[in-house]
């Protein structure tokens, strides 16, 4: 819907002598057209240097920073701004003026100004946004800012600090010569002669905004800023643009139209992403709305718009207050210093994969060992490239201490398979390769404990711990692409695409499910004996001994489950969470990768790769702050 339009980095030649937008220029005089009303100019922002507090001095009277026609009635039946009189101009009576008087307060009528083209609407707006990249060790987070003031007073959206609250946050005014999708991190190294560093004045969580303060300009010299005026007149189905980022760092812009208006909140048709988040809301006039918030798992909605008027309370600290320091970590923290063994593993780990791996990597990989934890071990950790490269990290976070060794003894994933298809278990605090395994396909027994793996050529072995030894053994069931076990029963999907049951040896196996399933577009969940096939995304359930709805789908479009039980959360083809406990969608964003169910509860990715918590008793989210 939006095309990429520039990026968000000032000239370093110009970066304090930008001036405040200038007005477009009058449209030419068409022969025979009316003719029309010019724009009024923008006012002129104060010459003065910004004080030493800028919410108290630079702010509180936002009124005065308004154009004076800014709420000056338009059209020809609009009664002009005389006073009383007579239609021969003279003064009315007291009486005739109140009988004149109309008996009920009429709407007002709100100049919005000529209508101009998409592209003026971002001319106008892309150089009082900004470009806001908050840093905390190796987490970042990113969100676009408009400044709303020509001192520098910047708002946004509070999930700027989500995560990074102690770090420092960096600012880039708008140049369109230096788009481009790099790392944050990379972009800030490269670019450090336009950085501009930002401090924090308020924040208000509630309604999710963000005060922000620029460095203080030269006397004379002001900040491109957009006027805060009002959102009277404006209501659903008014034509609107956003911009918003298209890449890291190149800015670009969206349109729709408002779909629902209340005091508080605007909300847009079509709905707004993460990628305008912070970023100014506009009229077709190049008027500021309201600055777009994405509190992700916060709201039911995928994006809102809080209103200039919010906007302007929060700069006036009627709303919102210094940030309070947090009191859970919100990043990986020394494991020496943490409150238990069990925290210190998990954290540490956390730390060592971000040092080995690429975040996304990382944090898929850490996310599986946080299940895997909460089962006690009883899961299958998948893909890692090197069980080698993990053996030598459990040795440094084990190093010198029996209580970290012992928690990964009791608590890490009993098995984990490599890419390459061999499958390690686990023996003591690290991993030693399965003899003869191979193609990568394992499993649990969530009840018994019981380890399965397949050999090179996909045949079923058991771990058979009564043996002299305790040694791997073959069960005959041949060749298994998906293996699932629980309450003493084996289950597999074949390579022919039957579904078979068996015996946890191997033996009386029998086909369950009635007709074969694609082996590629296919999958088994199994969870207190409640049985999941997944089968080119349509869910069936098996549960004391008979299938559910007669054999036909209980869900669709699904492509990963978390079971637990009778219950169940899908990952649908779109990227949204259904939750059957609820029966219904627990997100509509859109943008979930992945999930791991921790007990009843929940852990996501995004695709922007920031992870979230589900808590299933208070049905609500919030950001995962434990590394």
């Amino acid at each position: 819907m939006g095309a990429v339009l520039g990026l968000l980095v000032p000239p370093a030649h110009a970066q304090f002598a930008v001036q405040p937008l200038q007005p477009s220029p009058p449209p030419p005089v068409v022969p025979g057209a009316p003719a029309q009303a010019p724009a009024s100019p923008s006012q002129k922002p104060p010459a003065k240097a910004i004080s030493k507090d800028p919410v108290r001095d630079g702010v509180k009277d936002a009124a005065k920073d308004a154009p004076k026609d800014a709420a000056k009635p338009v059209g020809k039946d609009t009664p002009a701004r005389r006073g009383p009189s007579g239609p021969d101009g003279g003064k009315l009576s007291a009486a005739e003026a109140k009988a004149a008087k109309p008996a009920g307060k009429p709407a007002p009528m709100v100049k919005m100004g000529p209508p101009l083209s998409k592209a003026e609407v971002f001319g106008r707006s892309a150089p009082a946004t900004v470009l806001l990249i908050a840093v905390q060790d190796n987490r970042w987070r990113t969100t676009l800012g408009v400044i709303v003031k020509p001192q520098g007073v910047v708002v946004t959206d509070s999930r700027l600090l989500s995560g990074v609250e102690k770090g420092n946050i960096s600012g880039f005014l708008y140049d369109p010569s230096l788009a481009s999708d790099e790392d944050p991190l990379m972009f800030l190294r490269a670019h450090k002669e336009q950085e501009l560093k930002l401090t924090i004045v308020r924040v208000d969580p509630e309604r999710h905004l963000l005060m922000l303060q620029l460095p203080e300009l030269p006397p004379k010299k002001a900040y491109p800023y957009l006027d805060l005026n009002d959102t009277q007149g404006v209501n659903p189905g008014l034509d609107v643009v956003a911009l918003r980022t298209r890449g890291a760092q190149t800015l670009a812009m969206t349109s729709g139209s408002i779909d629902i208006k209340r005091p508080d909140l605007i909300e847009i048709d079509p709905g707004l992403t993460v990628e305008s988040a912070g970023a100014p809301l506009l009229s077709q006039s190049g008027r500021l709305l309201g600055i777009c918030i994405y509190a992700d798992k916060a709201l039911h909605a995928s994006g809102a718009v809080r209103p200039v008027e919010v906007v302007r309370d929060l700069i006036e600290g009627r709303i919102g207050g210094k940030p309070v320091a947090q009191t859970t970590a919100t990043v990986p923290e020394n494991p020496s210093d943490a409150r238990n063994a069990v925290e210190a593993v998990r954290i540490g780990l956390g730390a060592a994969l971000a040092q080995n791996f690429d975040k996304p990597i990382a944090l898929r990989l850490h996310s599986e060992f946080v299940a895997a934890m909460a089962l006690r071990g009883r899961a299958v950790v998948n893909g890692f490239d090197s069980v080698e490269k993990l053996n030598a990290i459990l040795k440094g976070l084990s190093k010198g201490s029996e209580g970290k060794a012992k928690v990964i003894s009791e608590y890490f994933p009993l098995l984990v398979t490599e890419r390459s298809g061999s499958i390690w278990m686990k023996a003591g605090s690290s991993y030693r390769m399965v003899p003869a395994s191979g193609h990568g396909v394992a499993a649990i027994d969530d009840q018994t404990g019981a380890l399965y793996a397949t050999d090179a050529r996909r045949e079923v072995m058991l771990f058979d711990e009564s043996s002299v030894g305790k040694s791997w053994r073959m069960t005959g069931l041949s060749p298994a692409i998906h293996l699932k076990a629980g309450g003493g029963q084996l289950y597999a999907i074949l390579q022919d695409g039957r579904v078979l049951v068996a015996d946890r040896d191997g033996r009386n196996s029998r086909q369950l499910f009635p007709r074969s399933v694609k082996q590629d577009k296919s999958g088994l969940e199994l969870s207190q004996g409640v049985l999941y096939v997944l089968s080119e995304g349509a869910v069936y359930r098996y549960r004391n001994k008979k299938w559910d709805a007669k054999l036909q789908p209980i869900a669709s479009a699904m492509k990963k489950l978390i079971v637990r039980g009778d219950n169940w959360y899908g990952l649908d083809e779109a990227g949204r969470v259904f939750s059957s406990a609820t029966q219904h969608y627990i997100d509509r964003d859109g943008n979930i990768v992945d999930l791991w169910g921790l007990g009843p509860n929940l852990l996501v990715l995004t695709r922007d790769n920031n992870r979230f918590f589900y808590n299933a008793v208070d049905d609500n989210w919030g950001p995962w702050t434990r590394w």
